[in-house]
């Protein structure tokens, strides 16, 4: 019996010490988990930064003393730095749109032939408008319509305000009078009014009631008119000058006394040829006439 109770009661002891050890373990496992969860989500207390602050030292001229001037932090982001960066476009735009250093004079003009470069200057617009509102385009469109004579007209702005145009002139090939006003013409067929004299311009003698004259840069004849006149010229220079109808085209004044009717400019040269053969059979018959037609090459006639 005594063996027996002996060995229940050293049962029990062992459960018990078991029991205790467990229960220690337990609580470490509880306490762990607390500063675990405790770490993760509590915030980390950041220890004060001492900012040191900036501080200047002025001499004020007298010796062993010194102004000392707190310093003024300052910060700069990027709506800051844009706001600064418009404002400076601004200023400086309207500085080169109002700035009288950039007012233009009166331009130097260069290319011109036969035009004056005062009335260039003077069409252009160029004279007191500031360099950076001028327009090329818009200038030559107003040089154009105000003398068709210019073909185009290139503009040059040097620093600051310096305005060069140069000029493309038409090259005048008829003195064409019509009337009493007289006009030059170009390959083109293009009119503008005549400046001056010329020397070496065919001439074209039409009556008052001749072509309705455009002076808009648009032909008035068609180029083979120009050519046509040349080429009369050039068959027969002593019967200048060329005379033009509206009804029978291109002609010339024979100085022996008659008119000489050419028509169109096409075959000019044949029918040059064919007028000699003509004129010289009429004469051979002691017959004067009054006017000679070759417009048609297959039916030439005269009027006595």
């Amino acid at each position: 019996m005594s063996q027996v109770g002996l060995r229940r009661e050293g049962v029990g002891r062992a459960s018990q010490l078991r029991q205790k050890r467990q229960g220690q373990t337990a609580r470490a496992a509880r306490q762990t988990y607390a500063s675990t969860t405790r770490t993760a989500w509590e915030p980390r207390r950041r220890a004060p930064v001492s900012r040191a602050r900036r501080r200047y030292d002025i001499a004020i001229g007298q010796p062993g003393v010194e102004v000392s001037l707190p310093g003024i932090p300052l910060s700069f982001n990027a709506r800051t730095l844009a706001i600064a960066l418009a404002l400076i476009a601004g200023a400086g735009m309207l500085f080169f749109l109002s700035g009288a250093v950039f007012e233009a004079g009166v331009p130097e003009v260069k290319g011109n032939d036969y035009l004056p470069a005062e009335a260039v200057a003077a069409a252009s617009g160029v004279a007191g408008e500031n360099v950076f509102s001028l327009s090329p385009l818009a200038m030559n469109r107003a040089l154009v319509a105000a003398n068709p004579g210019v073909r185009q007209v290139r503009m040059n702005i040097g620093w600051p305000n310096r305005v060069t145009l140069t000029v493309d002139e038409r090259v005048p090939i008829l003195a064409w009078q019509q009337g009493a006003t007289r006009y030059w013409v170009d390959a083109e067929g293009v009119f503008f009014v005549a400046p001056g004299d010329r020397a070496g311009l065919v001439a074209v003698d039409v009556p008052e009631a001749g072509p309705q004259v455009r002076l808009d840069s648009q032909p008035t004849v068609e180029p083979q008119v120009v050519s046509g006149a040349l080429q009369l010229m050039a068959a027969f220079p002593e019967m200048a000058p060329v005379v033009y109808d509206a009804q029978r085209g291109l002609g010339l004044h024979d100085p022996r006394g008659w008119a000489v009717y050419f028509g169109t400019a096409a075959d000019i040269g044949r029918k040059a040829d064919l007028y000699q053969r003509v004129i010289s059979g009429i004469l051979a018959r002691g017959v004067t006439p009054r006017w000679v037609s070759v417009e048609d090459l297959r039916q030439p006639f005269y009027h006595e």
